[in-house]
């Protein structure tokens, strides 16, 4: 009898030591805590090991017809600024930043640009876009 009053005496000093442990943890969730906010750490990745230059070249060439008629209206090359997603190589945006003095031809290398894809530079984040700007010089349709 004695040994079993001994284990019951145990088993209630655990019971109210683990009841403390309750209590002490209650408090602290009701308590309000104070904001959490993210320290600022500068992230510096050494330069010798990536490339600061790559040479890219089209994957698939932009493709576009121009017309005779059209061509009447151009007047100089026209400068496109593309953003590419390094890792695929595609063009997320295109803008034309010196114009060929045609809005028709614009917008034809715009959207043949948009289509277009320049080579994959590897072991590139998925995140990780250039840009990237880009002369089309026009030759006379014949």
């Amino acid at each position: 009898m004695s040994l079993l009053l001994g284990a019951f005496t145990a088993f209630q000093y655990v019971h109210s030591e683990d009841k403390d442990q309750y209590s002490k943890l209650l408090k602290i969730l009701e308590t309000p805590q104070p904001k959490y906010e993210i320290q600022d750490r500068d992230y510096k990745i050494d330069t010798k090991l990536y490339k600061n230059e790559y040479e890219v070249d089209w994957a698939s060439r932009p493709q576009f017809n121009v017309s005779a008629q059209e061509f009447k209206y151009y007047k100089n090359a026209i400068q496109v600024k593309m953003t590419v997603i390094a890792s695929t190589g595609y063009i997320g945006d295109a803008v034309v930043v010196k114009s060929s003095g045609s809005k028709i031809i614009d917008q034809k290398v715009l959207d043949a640009v948009k289509l277009a894809r320049l080579d994959k530079i590897p072991y590139v984040d998925k995140a990780v876009t250039y840009n990237l700007i880009y002369d089309f010089e026009i030759k006379k349709p014949l």
